[in-house]
Parts: C-alpha cells; sequence; structure tokens
C-alpha cells in the first residue's frame, strides 16, 4: 500500500512539475528541486514537512573545515623557506626561534574565496573554512620558516667550523 501511496505521489508532482515551470511561484513544491524531491521519496523518507525541504544539503562546519586545509595546500612557501634561511644566517637558533612563534596564517586568495561561497555555503562552512584555511597556512608558513631557519644556522655553523 505505500508503494502505491509514493507511486501516486510521485507521478502527481511529476504532473505538476512539467505543467509549472517555476515551482516556487505555485507553491505547489515549495523550493524543492523535482529531483531531490523524488530522490528522497524514493528512500522512503516520511511526506511530513517534505513540501518546505531546502534546495540543497546545507554543508556544515567540518565540511568547511575540511576544504579550507585542501584549498591551503595550494599555497606556496617557498617566501618562508627564504626568510627563514636569511633569518638562521643572521641570527641563528634565536632568530629562527622568535619566526616560528610570530608567524601568522596567510591571507586568503582569489580562489579559495570562490570556493568558499556558494549555494549550500552557509555561515558556519565559511567559518569551518577560514578556520581549516587560517589552521593549514599557519603550519605550512611555520614549517617552511623552520626547515629555511635550521639550514641558515647550519650554513653559519658549518662556515664557522670549517676553518681560520
Amino acid at each position: 500500500m505505500k508503494l502505491i501511496s509514493t507511486i501516486a505521489v510521485m507521478i502527481f508532482l511529476t504532473g505538476m512539475a512539467s505543467a509549472a515551470p517555476n515551482l516556487e511561484a505555485t507553491g505547489a513544491v515549495a523550493k524543492t528541486p523535482h529531483s531531490l524531491f523524488m530522490l528522497r521519496v524514493a528512500e522512503g523518507e516520511p511526506l511530513d514537512g517534505m513540501m518546505h525541504a531546502p534546495l540543497v544539503r546545507v554543508r556544515s562546519i567540518s565540511d568547511g573545515m575540511f576544504d579550507g586545509m585542501m584549498a591551503a595546500e595550494r599555497i606556496g612557501t617557498g617566501g618562508n623557506v627564504v626568510g627563514g634561511l636569511l633569518v638562521g644566517v643572521f641570527t641563528g637558533l634565536i632568530g629562527t626561534g622568535i619566526g616560528y612563534l610570530i608567524i601568522g596564517p596567510a591571507n586568503i586568495d582569489v580562489n579559495a574565496l570562490v570556493m568558499m561561497e556558494g549555494v549550500g555555503k552557509g555561515g558556519e562552512y565559511q567559518n569551518g573554512f577560514m578556520v581549516g584555511w587560517d589552521k593549514k597556512t599557519r603550519s605550512r608558513k611555520k614549517n617552511a620558516f623552520l626547515a629555511g631557519g635550521l639550514l641558515g644556522t647550519l650554513a653559519i655553523v658549518t662556515l664557522m667550523l670549517s676553518g681560520p
């Protein structure tokens, strides 16, 4: 019986969707794309309250953090390596340590901004994206600076110990 009622609802909505291209204007299926509605009915979700379902799945804060971290992987860190190298040569481990502690995250770039905004990417997703971006870019910049600083310190120590 449930199968018959589900099929009847699907046929009814298919007829309404084809007869009314602007579903929001008719109020029949308020802000619910036909294909998503059909999929949800086929998956066995109850029909109560389905007429007011969101257009798309709203992405969570954890989705945003993951995407922010993935976007931050594309950011280059060559400048931090060179900066760390110079600081290591001129100030040794003390300057390298201080530089490591004060390095902050990179500014968000245009590609990451485009990735962050869009349909279904609400405030929680965007906050998560920024947290993930900041965390990953700070980590990458600090590690690059530390590597350069240690290489610079090693280079100056080697030069000092190599001869008169």
